[in-house]
């Protein structure tokens, strides 16, 4: 062996550990990355897993928020908070309660004691207190439901209290309430009237029987005839630019449908007053007592 294959075995022997230890130290990082990467991943996966069964779907949750009770007209959602007819006044009587209304508290105060006072204590007696809350929902309901039939666009457009099937929920829950709170006296004039020949009960009860039925149902199509008839003028004024196609009856067209539309919102207010009037009046009737 000459001295320069010495020199590089001498060389190649020194170096060997070195270059081993190298090798080693870089599998070991290589290693440490691996599982620190392994162990990124699992702690991200085990995040979303917890972040995913926190914020799972909860049906119960949804369900009951929308059966629960509550006093207000929620009319839609505005940067994630509900806009509301009747929550702001609440509000402010739970803020001053003895404070004079302002606002939407001083426009709706007005009606809520008008439906109190004019029409649930005047019309159905002492225990008046217990059936104001559904007065004041069937009132509200077809008043506000009328008024929005008559806005052409969002959120109206819809001719809801022109539904036939509508009204008829509406009478049922009337026929419902008046019958089911209704007291012997009133059963009893209904199949046996008092102070008449008993020849003549046998056939009065069958026209006061039949007049349980007729007075919710009068209540339905009064109501829808009503607002369907109103829409119904509305639509064929303005039906009568494209049936003649002249100058002049566009004009009179447009101010003859905008007077019916003004008139309709009488008409929207009055048909929510008689039904509640009229619904007064029967829970009243059924709950009267027997004067001696």
């Amino acid at each position: 062996m000459t001295k320069l294959n010495c020199f590089l075995l001498g060389l190649f022997l020194m170096a060997s550990p070195a270059v081993l230890a190298s090798e080693e130290a870089h599998s070991a990082d290589e290693h440490a990355a691996e599982a620190h990467v392994h162990a990124a991943e699992h702690s991200d996966e085990h995040a979303a897993n917890a972040t995913e069964e926190k914020e799972a779907f909860n049906p119960a949750e949804v369900i009951m928020h929308h059966i629960a009770d509550s006093h207000g007209w929620h009319l839609f959602d505005w940067n994630d908070h509900p806009v509301s007819l009747f929550l702001p006044a609440a509000r402010s009587y739970k803020k001053n309660p003895n404070a004079a209304p302002k606002g939407v508290a001083g426009f709706v105060e007005p009606l809520v004691v008008f439906v109190r006072d004019d029409i649930a204590k005047n019309n159905i007696g002492p225990h008046y207190k217990r059936f104001v809350p559904m007065l004041l929902t069937i009132f509200f309901f077809i008043w506000i439901n009328n008024l929005l039939g008559l806005v052409p666009f969002f959120p109206g457009g819809a001719n809801v209290t022109g539904n036939i099937a509508v009204t008829m929920v509406l009478a049922i829950v009337t026929f419902v309430v008046t019958n089911v709170n209704g007291n012997k006296h009133y059963w009893g004039h209904i199949f046996w009237m008092p102070g008449l020949p008993v020849a003549v009960k046998p056939l009065l009860a069958i026209v006061e029987f039949i007049g349980i039925f007729t007075k919710p149902f009068s209540l339905m199509i009064r109501l829808f005839a009503n607002i369907t008839a109103g829409h119904i003028i509305v639509l064929s004024l303005v039906s009568l630019v494209f049936i003649f196609e002249t100058v002049w009856v566009s004009p009179a067209s447009v101010l003859l449908t905008l007077f019916i539309s003004v008139l309709e919102l009488l008409v929207a207010a009055l048909q929510a007053y008689i039904f509640t009037l009229l619904t007064a009046l029967y829970i009243g009737a059924a709950m009267h007592e027997e004067h001696h």
